[in-house]
């Protein structure tokens, strides 16, 4: 019988890194730009949620057009801004983290528009960090 491997919250510097990554990944959704959004990802790359499918995307193109969309339904519902809230981050090892962040989105008004966490399977890369897994949790109560 094998005991499970606790895995240590990420050092200071690096849950410091993973919280620009996610500052700037918010920003380029505030910039409706698709291509900045989808510069945090990797391909192949997934989001899961609870509630429908998995969406895989196994090409750069196909990434692009999903960013497209999410930028459309944002537009759709008065979207302003992103707030990542504080994030956990749990080190696998200097290149494989997981970020759990808590979200809330704004109208342009400043209302709050959603509420919601995800948590991130990330790796470093040569270009920088790239997200390999979303995982949307259930609606926040």
């Amino acid at each position: 019988m094998t005991s499970a491997t606790a895995f240590a919250a990420a050092p200071p510097a690096l849950a410091a890194e993973i919280g620009r990554f996610f500052a700037d990944y918010a920003a380029a959704y505030d910039a409706f730009d698709a291509s900045a959004i989808a510069r945090h990802f990797a391909v192949p790359s997934y989001i899961l949620h609870p509630d429908r499918d998995t969406a895989a995307f196994t090409t750069a193109d196909a990434l692009h057009a999903n960013m497209e969309r999410v930028n459309a339904i944002n537009r759709a519902h008065d979207y302003g801004r992103a707030e990542p809230g504080p994030l956990t981050v749990t080190a696998f090892a200097p290149s494989h983290v997981l970020a759990t962040v808590p979200w809330t989105i704004r109208t342009r008004a400043g209302a709050i528009l959603w509420r919601f966490t995800c948590s991130y399977q990330l790796a470093r890369r040569a270009e920088g960090w790239k997200i390999l897994v979303c995982v949307n949790h259930a609606a926040d109560a």
